[in-house]
């Protein structure tokens, strides 16, 4: 009789097929995110104690093959960023504009826009001078800048204004070891400094 129930398990032994089947069944089910072929395998090892003295292992190998199919992630580039505005190099100086014999005592810078100026001071050991130069995108393009300058003696400011592609001015005004007042303007932003470079 205990011959008899072994045998009971050998017979449901016979199952652990089941579990290798089952297995490579979900190897069908593999889905990969890009395109390609997916293998499924699965092995499945079952043991099953029979009600009789004694064990009787099985072990079933079950081999599924799957192909799955899927769209990789599209990357879309990023816009580019947008080009800032170009700077013009201005193709003239405060030197050229005032003449020679003048060297640099001082300068003021203004921003407006895209566009810089620098309200530049002259001397030429006599003569006071004062040139508005533009730098950056708005070089090349009419836009409304000034350049002044005034003696402490009790004369009139001196003032050039326009709609200047590369600069306004020169203005001048004899100031030997007399105070000055200069300054200039891009748009609506102006600047005038106090009296100042008095030698």
């Amino acid at each position: 009789m205990a011959g008899a129930a072994g045998a009971a398990g050998a017979a449901p032994g016979s199952l652990g097929q089941a579990p290798g089947d089952t297995a490579g069944a979900a190897g069908q089910g593999a889905t990969n995110a890009s395109a390609g072929t997916v293998p499924g395998a699965g092995a499945g090892p079952g043991v099953v104690t029979g009600s009789g003295p004694g064990t009787v292992p099985s072990a079933g190998t079950g081999t599924g093959g799957g192909t799955g199919s899927g769209t990789a992630a599209t990357h879309t580039a990023a816009p580019a960023p947008a080009t800032p505005a170009t700077a013009k190099k201005n193709p003239y100086t405060a030197a050229q504009v005032c003449g020679s014999g003048y060297s640099q005592i001082d300068s003021h810078t203004l921003t407006s826009g895209s566009t810089t100026v620098t309200i530049v001071l002259m001397y030429n050991g006599g003569t006071n001078c004062v040139a508005t130069m533009k730098s950056g995108a708005g070089v090349g393009t009419a836009q409304s800048v000034s350049a002044s300058v005034q003696a402490q003696n009790g004369s009139a400011k001196v003032t050039d204004s326009g709609s200047y592609q590369y600069y306004a001015g020169p203005v001048k005004v004899a100031a030997k070891a007399i105070c000055v007042k200069w300054g200039g303007s891009l748009g609506s932003v102006s600047w005038t400094s106090g009296w100042s470079h008095c030698g």
